[in-house]
């Protein structure tokens, strides 16, 4: 709602912590040369349930040294379930998929007519996890009018798991998509894998 969070955390033991935040709104990373339009706002995306993406927009106050995250918009998608643990050969110790969270990074690119961002996570597909993979465009503004381009979820059918991925655009509009891969006969690896723009929308 616009409101101002502060998040204090306290070390109260007598050892060294480090502190990983790995945060549910990712933020947009911007590629290529074009940079978006003066005024843009930086944006922000959560899985905010199992069937919609939240959109939200960062606005910085220069002059008073804040910002305000506020809610831009809310994007439906293929409904979705949270992947479990996914196994690895010749040990019971599971692999932990991340899939309650979108992975890093929000690719960001400006084109010629839209503005485009690509995003994944993992979910549960035929008994495994797999990679759910989402671009969003708006036409070319500072006002971010996302909406859902295109979706897909890949997951080959080797009875292999798919997690952990992270995707970007070319200046073609080409996706590329890097993962983690295991199962039970394939030890931890990491695959990646892409699609042209004249592909079928979704593969």
């Amino acid at each position: 709602d616009g409101k101002r969070v502060v998040v204090e955390i306290r070390n109260d033991t007598d050892t060294p912590e480090q502190l990983h935040w790995h945060g549910q709104h990712v933020p947009a990373d911007v590629d290529g040369a074009t940079p978006p339009l003066n005024g843009t706002p930086g944006y922000f995306v959560d899985l905010l349930t199992t069937s919609s993406l939240g959109v939200y927009k960062l606005t910085p106050n220069f002059a008073a040294a804040t910002a305000t995250l506020s809610s831009l918009s809310t994007i439906p998608v293929a409904p979705f379930t949270e992947a479990s643990n996914v196994p690895q050969p010749s040990t019971t110790m599971t692999l932990d998929p991340l899939s309650d969270r979108l992975m890093y990074r929000l690719g960001f690119r400006m084109y010629g007519d839209h503005e485009a961002m690509a995003l994944t996570h993992a979910v549960a597909t035929a008994g495994v996890a797999g990679m759910r993979w989402y671009e969003l465009r708006s036409p070319i503004s500072t006002s971010g009018t996302f909406t859902l381009f295109q979706q897909g979820t890949f997951a080959p059918g080797d009875g292999n798991h798919r997690w952990m991925g992270s995707i970007a655009m070319d200046q073609a509009g080409n996706i590329g998509l890097g993962y983690s891969v295991s199962g039970p006969s394939r030890f931890p690896s990491i695959r990646y894998t892409g699609r042209m723009p004249g592909d079928a929308a979704g593969t």
